[in-house]
């Protein structure tokens, strides 16, 4: 009965650490992810952007909230959004993603993501009044 139950502790005891484990590996190939796919750079690109055509905080002051958003993007976005990813993409899926923006045509894409980010903003900023319209109307 003791062996049978140190044996039961044993196997419970290496599946919790197997899980922590790969708990650990996916939030490691997470933020590999959120840094090779340019996400992070593109959403503070975005974020910084938006300061600057506001006209109303100096550079200084961009940089200090830029900086600290994106601590929390890193400390607080990014855990929260495991359990969702988890839902689509496996380790192995998130290790082979990793692995493309490795390539020459990964590199590229990467790149796109972060000044795109920036360079579409003008655009977007002109098309939302003719979204808005769109919106309005569909809901007449």
């Amino acid at each position: 009965m003791k062996k049978a139950l140190f044996v039961l502790f044993a196997a419970l005891s290496l599946t919790v650490q197997a899980q922590v484990l790969d708990d650990k590996e996916y939030q490691h190939q997470m933020e590999l992810f959120i840094q090779n796919s340019g996400m992070e750079h593109a959403f503070s690109g975005t974020m910084i952007s938006t300061l600057r055509m506001q006209g109303t905080f100096s550079e200084a002051q961009i940089q200090k909230v830029a900086a600290a958003v994106t601590k929390s993007f890193r400390d607080d976005f990014i855990p929260s959004v495991v359990p969702v990813y988890k839902k689509y993409f496996t380790v192995e899926d998130l290790k082979a993603i990793n692995q493309f923006f490795e390539t020459p045509v990964g590199k590229k894409m990467k790149h796109f993501s972060i000044v795109s980010a920036e360079e579409l903003q003008p655009y977007v900023q002109k098309w939302q009044p003719k979204m808005q319209q769109a919106i309005m109307g569909a809901l007449q």
